[in-house]
């Protein structure tokens, strides 16, 4: 007698999951490195905006703003992060210093690219 029906003889359900799990992994491995990335400039806002009060007007003119800038320019090409100078707000007095860094990145998963809208805020008081 033979049973056509039986349980458990199925086997797209694996097929799903296989799929689903190949997908996931596919958007962590993009996904991920940008992440930190992104993290690691906002670790380097938050502590260039703390130490801003440690810069010194240079001679060649550069202010303190440009110099924050500029540091903040180089550490988002050392990212890989399409951070231009244009992209970068310092307001700083005698006691605050405000940092505001607003970007977009495009995250490529091949079959779609994702543009995650950034915003890094510091405001530290300075001492």
């Amino acid at each position: 007698m033979v049973r056509r029906f039986e349980r458990g003889e199925g086997k797209i359900g694996c097929v799903i999951g296989l799929i689903l799990l190949a997908i996931a992994i596919w958007i962590g491995v993009k996904a991920i490195p940008v992440r930190v990335s992104v993290g690691a400039l906002q670790d380097f806002v938050v502590q260039t905006a703390e130490r801003a009060s440690l810069l010194r007007d240079t001679p060649g003119g550069d202010s303190k703003e440009k110099q924050i800038i500029w540091l903040i320019t180089q550490k988002a090409e050392q990212e890989r992060l399409p951070v231009q100078p244009d992209n970068i707000e310092v307001a700083l007095s005698s006691q605050r210093c405000i940092i505001r860094v607003k970007y977009t990145v495009p995250i490529d998963f091949g079959f779609y690219t994702y543009n995650w809208a950034v915003v890094h805020e510091a405001d530290r008081v300075l001492f």
